[in-house]
């Protein structure tokens, strides 16, 4: 299960906080759930509490990720029945001699998901970072995953 949890903040970009979050509550229109979107791509959304403590309007809290790459595709059942326990870092570090961080996972999707051509805007999106310009704040809506389509994806079918 914590395996399961190291795959899932990686190919995810999910902060420790929100592992715990999809782990303690139950999926729904004011947590996080996954669905497919209208190119027939399974999206995972989530509402990110962080957001919302530091004051900003809760419709602006949400992360639309598209579930796109085989990695992420894997763990589609793995977030719906929430197969993965909390990441003993700790541990990790002490096992793998390694200077591990609650980030180290995030901040390797972010440069992992550059190296397979996606868009710093785009990465950013996926992080839940919000962005500093009036139409970002105020316009934009955080539950539609936003990407464009690779070439890759042409010979997948939707539906």
């Amino acid at each position: 299960a914590q395996s399961n949890a190291l795959k899932l903040a990686f190919w995810c970009g999910l902060r420790k906080e929100e592992l715990d979050y999809v782990l303690s509550t139950e999926p729904s229109d004011e947590t996080w759930y996954v669905d497919k979107d209208r190119r027939g791509f399974h999206v995972f959304h989530l509402f990110q509490d962080k957001l919302r403590r530091k004051g900003i309007e809760p419709r602006l809290c949400w992360k639309a990720l598209p579930l796109v790459e085989p990695e992420q595709e894997d763990l589609i059942s793995i977030i719906e029945k929430r197969e993965f326990a909390q990441i003993p870092i700790s541990r990790l570090k002490r096992d793998l001699g390694m200077a591990l961080t609650n980030r180290s996972a995030r901040k390797g999707f972010s440069v992992e998901m550059e190296a397979r051509g996606y868009s710093r805007e785009y990465v950013n999106e996926w992080l839940g970072h919000v962005g500093t310009s009036t139409a970002a704040k105020s316009y934009r809506n955080r539950r539609i995953a936003m990407y464009a389509t690779p070439t890759v994806w042409e010979s997948k079918k939707t539906g």
